[in-house]
């Protein structure tokens, strides 16, 4: 059985769950309205918590398909302008694949800090191939050279503008 903590220290099981509704603020009013996780056993009354633990429940509870051999989550690192910008790039084996944040779907890795895709994300496949949110590429070196053009432009606007 699974059980999720509704961010106090209080376990409940998830299969008690009969209803989640995530916090929102009154239309023409500055009152803020909880998260709420409401039990089979009590429906009248919610157990206030965090938008979070609605979004981790629904990740737990979300169906895993396992990935195919040779998939891997691509993590580039590049802060031109610093000390010792890089860039480097971490390459670790995706699992499997889950429901996302924003309802797409997530490789499932194993470090523990790999929340979701973001835009210095990519995914590369078993052929050398790598995805991501704007564009495929033909290989993980046109995939980074295109992340490091991307960057040194930011990096050169941002400098043109304290300028």
């Amino acid at each position: 059985m699974k059980f999720f903590d509704n961010g106090r220290n209080e376990f409940y099981p998830l299969d008690a769950i009969e209803s989640m509704r995530k916090s929102y603020k009154l239309r023409g009013s500055d009152q803020h309205v909880p998260a709420k996780i409401y039990l089979k056993s009590n429906p009248e009354h919610g157990i206030e918590t965090e938008d979070y633990t609605i979004d981790q429940i629904l990740r737990v509870g979300a169906s895993v398909v396992p990935a195919d051999p040779g998939m891997r989550l691509l993590t580039f690192v590049y802060h031109p302008g610093s000390d010792d910008p890089g860039p480097w790039v971490h390459d670790e084996p995706i699992l499997a694949w889950r429901v996302g944040h924003h309802g797409g779907i997530d490789p499932v890795v194993i470090d523990i800090h790999f929340e979701g895709m973001d835009a210095y994300h990519a995914i590369r496949d078993a052929t050398g191939q790598v995805y991501n949110f704007e564009a495929n590429y033909s290989s993980q070196e046109a995939w980074e050279m295109d992340m490091r053009n991307s960057a040194d432009r930011e990096h050169a606007r941002k400098l043109a503008e304290s300028a």
